[in-house]
């Protein structure tokens, strides 16, 4: 009834109407299409290429460090040794600076957990056994060419998961704070 009062009523009354009708039109077709919102945990770039400005070799000024491949992530230890961490599986860019590269391990690289704290460490009793092959290796403050903050995700016990698919809701921006403790700086290598 009030939709028809409006079409008789004159001029300005059919344009609201005609806004009114258009309005409505764009707001089902969006309803219906699926319009991207983003998500708010910042997690919008799921399968994402690796960033190419992460590609090279970043040391700290201890010596250690990572050297990041198209499809490879490997460590370099303090003494200039390196060994493979994993091959990249997934990336997941929050920023042009910042994200998670998820890796799965390379058989020979097997990080050792240990239960008892200080006192079990070291212990082959007190050993863990690892939860799964993947892991996400966060980095941030990204500046190209100068310097990077990454780190491997830790929790006590170990933050490995089973599976692809586990790692990928794992890792993420919203869970950072419960991997990520502590970031290494690193430095662009060019040699």
């Amino acid at each position: 009834m009030f939709l028809l009062s409006l079409f008789q009523s004159g001029n300005s009354n059919r344009r609201k109407l005609t806004r009114i009708c258009i309005l409505l039109f764009i707001s089902a077709a969006l309803l219906f299409t699926g319009c991207p919102m983003g998500d708010v945990n910042g997690d919008n770039d799921q399968d994402a290429e690796l960033n190419p400005n992460l590609i090279g070799r970043w040391v700290s000024e201890w010596g250690d460090g990572y050297i990041v491949e198209a499809n490879t992530i490997i460590n370099i230890s303090s003494s200039g040794a390196t060994a493979p961490i994993g091959a990249i599986k997934h990336i997941n860019n929050f920023t042009a600076n910042a994200g998670v590269i998820i890796v799965q391990y390379h058989p020979s690289w097997r990080p050792r957990y240990y239960s008892g704290g200080m006192e079990g460490w070291g212990n082959p009793e007190n050993l863990l056994p690892l939860r799964g092959t993947f892991n996400g290796i966060y980095f941030r403050n990204l500046i190209p060419g100068v310097s990077v903050q990454m780190g491997g995700a830790f929790i006590e016990g170990g933050a490995e998961k089973a599976t692809l698919a586990e790692a990928i809701a794992a890792f993420t921006l919203g869970n950072e704070g419960r991997y990520m403790a502590l970031y290494g700086t690193f430095l662009w290598d060019a040699d």
